[in-house]
């Protein structure tokens, strides 16, 4: 008979988080038993039971739920059995952003729990209460950073007028086949209290380890041409952060990259109205700063930079969609037209991809704020070829209201996931099928994201903000998308 105590040890961080941000959940097991135990994470459970202050169970947490938060397959990657010899005790952890969301705003109450076919002698100790606070979100990037490892990174930075310090700024490592889960989530430190804060990309990708996925690159936008750059390893700072002044005052774009040789390449917009001009500056290692670029960008004109080995890839959409390509000194390599649209239009959305080789644009009707042009394009790195797709389409906005945010796919199986934000504060999500679902309604920015997830199952998932729940990818079939909404108690 298997005897064991299961002892609810501690929390790390302290028990009070943020619909942003979690913990690890530390669980002692002593076998007190005359054989040897096998806690195989299968048949033989460790669990974490998270209930309402008031003892209504909402989740439990398991090896089980890990993979389904993580992967199209359950199992993949599980953990690896520990074996307990007579008195023998060990310690098995919980990153709770592996198994679930980060919490829910409330009260919760936890406690470690043991499950098995055999029977059982088991003492539970220990309970901790936790205390989950809403956290507003001034900015969210989503990025999809590495093929070879499938690298997908979450930026979320809090609302704060820095005031008391810089705001609360965590970034998720998503699982790459299913975005629900986390493979980590960290607190940054060491960035400025004020100034927009974006991802300094690879151009590059390594297969021989996995550098290029746990190290971040963040610039941060300090006015008055001053940038900082700061340097992360696993979330953690590397270094002192450097901060260099460019020669030109910029408002500056959050498209930025870096190369093999940790040479930075910075964007911005110098000037206003017809004047502005889109200009960007190499940065060495060693501190020196060479002009890149200088683009006269058409009037009121969507830019997207991405960056290659030796090439600067501007994007522009305003009354077209075209391609600019310059070689790092700024020399017009070459110009290309992707899309011309055969009525007057208005740029609503534009995201590009050097890691998904994709370029993605949205116009609208100037006329009719109903009546969308999508267009999606594969730009293989190696092959002049492009796969354009287009497609045209009418979804309700309500009356006087317009779209202010908006992402979309284009894809042959999924078919046209749409999911928009309106100037009255919806969020709607227009289905492949035509069918159009209201999926909140708030006073705050929403963030909406489509990610397609084309391992096995082939899923649409959903992502946006809801201050109560924090920012969340939800799986977005037609039939339940509602349903998954309602599921998350927690």
């Amino acid at each position: 008979m298997i005897s064991l105590t299961v002892r609810l040890a501690e929390i790390e961080p302290a028990p009070r988080m943020t619909t942003l941000s979690t913990a690890t959940v530390h669980v002692d097991v002593e076998n007190s038993g005359k054989s040897p135990v096998t806690i195989d994470h299968e048949t033989h459970r460790i669990m974490i039971d998270v209930r309402r202050t008031n003892g209504e169970l909402l989740l439990t947490i398991d090896e089980g739920l890990r993979g389904r938060m993580l992967f199209e397959r359950t199992g993949a990657q599980a953990r690896k059995p520990v074996i307990l010899q007579p008195r023998q005790a060990s310690r098995i952890s919980f990153r709770l952003c592996e198994y679930y969301y980060p919490f829910a705003m409330g009260r919760y109450k936890l406690n470690a729990a043991f499950s098995s076919p055999e029977d059982a002698t088991v003492q539970i100790e220990g309970e901790a209460e936790i205390e989950v606070s809403s956290v507003p979100v001034a900015s969210v990037l989503e990025w999809y950073e590495n093929p070879i490892f499938g690298n997908r990174s979450l930026l979320c930075r809090a609302a704060g007028n820095g005031e008391k310090g810089p705001p609360l700024t965590v970034l998720r490592w998503l699982g790459a086949d299913k975005p629900c889960g986390s493979f980590d989530c960290r607190i940054l430190e060491g960035l400025a209290k004020g100034g927009r804060l974006f991802p300094v990309e690879p151009a590059f990708w390594q297969m021989e380890d996995m550098e290029a996925g746990v190290t971040k690159v963040f610039a941060q936008d300090l006015g008055e041409g001053k940038v900082r750059l700061s340097r992360y390893f696993s979330g953690d700072l590397e270094g002192t952060p450097k901060e260099v002044a460019l020669p030109t005052e910029l408002r500056l774009l959050p498209h930025a990259f870096r190369t093999a040789d940790e040479t930075v390449f910075l964007f911005g917009v110098n000037g206003e109205g017809p004047s502005a001009r889109v200009q960007g500056f190499a940065i060495s290692p060693s501190g020196g700063i060479k002009p890149c670029l200088d683009h006269a960008p058409g009037a009121d004109a969507r830019i997207v930079i991405q960056g290659g080995p030796d090439v600067i890839r501007l994007f522009e959409a305003g009354s077209a969609l075209k391609q600019i390509i310059f070689d790092h000194h700024g020399t017009k390599v070459r110009e290309r037209m992707l899309f011309e649209p055969r009525r007057r239009v208005s740029p609503l959305y534009l995201h590009a991809s050097l890691a998904l080789q994709s370029v993605r644009a949205a116009f609208v009707d100037p006329d009719d704020s109903r009546r969308l042009t999508l267009v999606a394009a594969k730009m293989p790195l190696l092959d002049e070829k492009t796969e354009l797709q287009v497609r045209e389409l009418k979804v309700p906005v309500g009356q006087g209201a317009r779209i202010t945010d908006i992402d979309f796919a284009i894809d042959s199986a999924l078919g046209v996931p749409v999911l928009y934000a309106t100037s009255r504060g919806n969020l709607l999500y227009c289905a492949p099928g035509g069918r159009v679902h209201r999926l909140a309604k708030s006073t705050d920015a929403f963030f909406p994201r489509i990610v397609l997830c084309k391992r096995e199952t082939r899923k649409v998932m959903l992502g946006f903000f809801r201050r109560q729940f924090g920012y969340r990818f939800v799986p977005a079939a037609d039939s339940d998308v509602r349903a998954a909404l309602d599921i998350a108690r927690i």
